[in-house]
């Protein structure tokens, strides 16, 4: 199969689609696989390496989308980058289709086929190629955060590590998922008090007899979260559902019951965000406020490390990219109802059930 790895043009996007290695063991397989010049030249992957890996140069995207049938990406093409894509092009990558409705009409007009990332499932019902990108968010989120808190960066000027006989402060996180657990063990970690709000009480349970004391579990409804958000210094949000927009849990009113300068941290801002305040920002202007609370909602947040994220990232898709090389994409998503499951649109229609009725 001829597979092509573009360039990601998105806001301080360095992650790769394929790492050198990944690229080795396909082109040990007998496929061709083009990728463009300084692919990964911003963290630490040359040319040179991709070529002694068995991958072919292009010196544009044009090139590559022009020779290839699987396009392998990281982040949803941007609309500068549609007119490459055509009828016969596959791309897997993370599409976010219902965070971004306004834009689904003009990749559907494409006539392509997009399996997304995160909707790709496994045998234990979870997503694993959604997961490490997740486990990335929800552990940096607590990094951002404290960055911050500090006065001059327009937060409340605390440190969440209580230093010697001083109380903990609170980091509230909203969604137990693997971002949200991720999230939760940095900041126990740390040595803060940590509010966890989820709709699940099983899992609630599990976290509570994990941590004990270290933590404070509730049902997620609304007098719980203004209770938890009140006393928070951070508080991340971390609510996902297949294919949808992410719920609302956080309403713009109840900001006003937060201290002045804290940080909310939306990991679901991909999904549309979880708050009602959130709008999509960038690495290069991350954080705004609104009531005088910090909102941090860079839309690509694992892109932060693109090393470690890449890395990750192939680990999880390259067993799925195998399968597409060597039995063809039609036949594979027969022989893989995991891999069907990433379907979202395919000839102009959208496909999968979950994003339809997002965006009805």
């Amino acid at each position: 199969m001829k597979i092509g790895v573009p360039k990601e043009l998105k806001n301080q996007e360095y992650r790769v689609g394929l790492t050198p290695h990944s690229v080795q063991v396909l082109s040990g397989q007998g496929h061709q696989v083009f990728f463009e010049t300084s692919l990964g030249s911003a963290i630490g992957y040359s040319d040179e390496d991709y070529i002694a890996a068995g991958g072919n140069l292009s010196a544009s995207a044009e090139e590559v989308y022009a020779q290839s049938d699987l396009i392998i990406k990281v982040k949803e093409p941007l609309e500068s980058e549609l007119h490459l894509i055509k009828e016969h092009h596959t791309l897997f990558t993370f599409f976010h289709l219902a965070g971004n409705p306004s834009g689904v009409a003009n990749l559907l007009n494409t006539g392509s086929r997009g399996i997304a990332y995160e909707t790709v499932t496994n045998e234990q019902g979870g997503l694993p190629l959604l997961a490490p990108m997740s486990a990335i968010a929800g552990q940096i989120s607590l990094a951002i955060g404290n960055y911050y808190l500090l006065k001059p960066h327009g937060g409340k000027g605390v440190l969440s590590t209580p230093l010697t006989g001083m109380s903990a402060r609170e980091v509230t996180v909203l969604g137990a998922g693997v971002a949200g657990c991720n999230a939760i063990k940095v900041a126990v970690n740390q040595g803060s008090m940590v509010n966890i709000l989820d709709l699940n009480e099983s899992k609630l349970n599990e976290l509570k007899m994990l941590y004990g004391d270290k933590v404070n579990t509730f049902l997620s409804n609304q007098d719980n979260i203004t209770k938890c958000i009140s006393n928070s210094d951070i508080v991340v949000g971390s609510v996902y559902v297949i294919g949808k927009q992410a719920p609302k849990v956080i309403h713009q009113s109840q900001l006003t019951s937060m201290q002045p300068g804290s940080v909310m941290i939306d990991i679901s801002i991909d999904q549309g965000g979880c708050f009602e305040s959130s709008k999509p920002t960038t690495h290069d202007e991350p954080v705004y406020k609104v009531d005088d609370v910090l909102h941090y909602c860079v839309t690509n947040m694992p892109g932060a490390v693109p090393l470690t994220a890449s890395e990750a990232l192939n680990k999880a898709t390259l067993p799925f990219i195998e399968l597409m090389a060597n039995f063809g994409v039609e036949e594979s998503l027969k022989k893989s109802t995991h891999l069907m499951n990433g379907l979202n649109f395919d000839g102009g229609k959208l496909i999968h059930p979950s994003v339809i009725e997002s965006l009805q």
